[in-house]
């Protein structure tokens, strides 16, 4: 069957239009006029229900059609050729991230009105797949921020990893999670606009407008629950001050509050609290000692690239190689250019052999270690999070209902109790606190088993890391390249003692003296 009918025929019929990833994959419509058809909408309402709207609106003048590949279009207006496929909803979604930074002249892939905005920090491009069409789009990190928010405003019984600073690693570890929930979050006007949504202009003003909007909804909620406890002493000039933080809990104030609503919670969801917090300070001490590894594998590395790059300015006469050998050897050396050529060629081919494969191999192994790491701290610091997210949202709505239902007295003086509009907007957002807890309850079990099982993989992946770093060291150190490239220098031998050579080239020019143990020279490598 046809997907258009023509214009004459459909100028008074209406057709269904759906606000969600479908009708971007499949109808070639973007998140703006998506948006645009109807703009009173909850932009922040998990789902929304579909449009009837006038079918001449499908074929009609779209930005969206002019920025669709030919081959899409193609498919859109022939739906009966030979390859009809390209618009066919799969349900198949990807997303990968790569942070951009501005290193020079800006050229195609550094130009664009978020780029420029970001031209001083970095930004990130996220590249994803929806059925068989690519969207590629450039945000900031305040984008992905105000993105995370409205996530956690709108799907509050889901896990969204994040951390404090937004890296391409944390991204990629968020856009993970959503990929695992893209069935709930496919009709999110929030993420299709974050994702979908190529052209910046309309982007930018619709975050803008979002980020406004998550923040005067949790401020809302915030006073109406303030409404019903006791008003805080103000003080002359107090409307210069700005709102006192809440005193964080300290752990015994956290275990005892879990201890108090216990029948609200999880099964064993205070042993299993307590868990997670050793889990995420294991991990914290496996990062400390990863980076100090590390930074001790890089120096390393930067010892041995400086040394190379010493013989390269000038043989054993740079300040990079000072106190790699003795001065006072090399001028009695001086006389025997031969050897001390023959010397200097074998160490110098020997770091260069060191140095490349540690740059080209070890290192390599050393970041995706770190990243994989730092991937898994995320997801255990967010798990933490969300299990004391679940602890507080359990004592507001007790201690709301409570107050609500008359079983405690409301405080004298509250708001709640003098003005009636506030204790109804009270009551509203207790249902809704109500029902989103409710929500939370019966999906904690599957988003930890979820958030375990990822931090199951990617500690497979770290100890392949692990593996693939110490089979690289083993390889940059084995004694071949010592008998490569060293061993050719010693001469032969002056007598028959089993053991003993006569004078090194190497030795000499490194200057260790004949008889005396060559352990006995610390090498400087942090002067290097």
């Amino acid at each position: 069957m046809p997907r258009h009918t023509s214009v004459e025929n459909m100028s008074s019929t209406t057709r269904e239009l759906r606000r969600s990833a479908s009708s971007i994959a499949t109808e070639l419509w973007s998140p703006d006029e998506l948006y645009k058809a109807d703009p009173q909408v909850d932009v922040l309402q998990p789902i929304l229900s579909p449009l009837e709207v006038d079918a001449r609106q499908f074929c009609a003048f779209r930005m969206s059609l002019l920025l669709a590949p030919f081959e899409v279009l193609e498919d859109y207006w022939a739906p009966q050729g030979e390859d009809t496929d390209l618009l066919v909803d799969y349900g198949v979604f990807d997303v990968t991230c790569r942070e951009m930074r501005r290193d020079g002249r800006p050229d195609v892939s550094t130009t664009g009105i978020i780029a420029e905005q970001c031209k001083t920090t970095s930004w990130f491009r996220f590249t994803s797949t929806l059925s068989r069409r690519s969207f590629v789009v450039d945000r900031s990190a305040v984008h992905v921020q105000t993105l995370v928010e409205a996530l956690r405003y709108s799907f509050s019984h889901l896990l969204f990893p994040t951390d404090s600073e937004t890296s391409e690693g944390a991204c990629n570890v968020l856009f993970q999670f959503i990929v695992h929930h893209w069935s709930r979050l496919s009709a999110y006007f929030p993420l299709l606009y974050f994702l979908f949504e190529v052209q910046e202009r309309p982007f930018s003003a619709f975050y803008k407008q979002l980020a406004t909007l998550v923040q005067t909804r949790k401020a809302n909620d915030a006073a109406a629950c303030d409404a019903l406890r006791p008003k805080k002493s103000a003080t002359m000039f107090s409307w210069f001050s700005s709102k006192p933080k809440e005193a964080e809990l300290g752990m015994m104030d956290k275990l005892e509050i879990i201890s108090t609503l216990k029948s609200m919670l999880p099964q064993t969801f205070e042993k299993r609290y307590m868990v997670v917090l050793a889990n995420r300070e294991q991990f914290r001490r496996m990062q400390r000692f990863s980076g100090e590894y590390v930074a001790s594998l890089t120096r390393e590395v930067s010892a041995y690239q400086a040394l190379a790059e010493g013989f390269v300015v000038h043989p054993l006469a740079s300040s990079a190689v000072e106190g790699w050998y003795s001065s006072s050897a090399l001028e009695a050396m001086a006389e025997e250019n031969a050897a001390v050529k023959q010397a200097l060629t074998a160490v110098q081919q020997f770091v260069l052999r060191k140095s490349s494969l540690a740059n080209e191999f070890l290192l390599s192994n050393v970041k995706a270690m770190l990243q994989c790491e730092y991937e898994i701290s995320v997801i255990a610091n967010s798990l933490v999070v969300f299990y004391e997210e679940l602890v507080m949202r359990a004592k507001m709505v007790s201690e709301n209902t409570m107050l609500l239902s008359g079983e405690v007295p409301l405080p004298v003086g509250c708001e709640a109790s003098t003005r009636a509009e506030s204790l109804s907007n009270a009551r509203e957002v207790n249902q809704r606190y109500t029902l989103e807890f409710s929500k939370r309850h019966q999906q904690f079990d599957g988003e930890v088993v979820h958030a375990e099982a990822v931090i199951k993989t990617h500690m497979r992946r770290l100890c392949i890391f692990c593996g693939h770093v110490v089979k690289t060291i083993a390889s940059y150190t084995n004694a071949e390249y010592y008998e490569e490239y060293l061993r050719p220098l010693a001469p032969s031998r002056t007598d028959g003692v089993t053991g003993y050579y006569s004078s090194h080239a190497l030795k000499a020019c490194l200057g260790v003296k004949e008889g005396e143990e060559e352990s006995t020279f610390a090498i400087d490598r942090e002067g290097a």
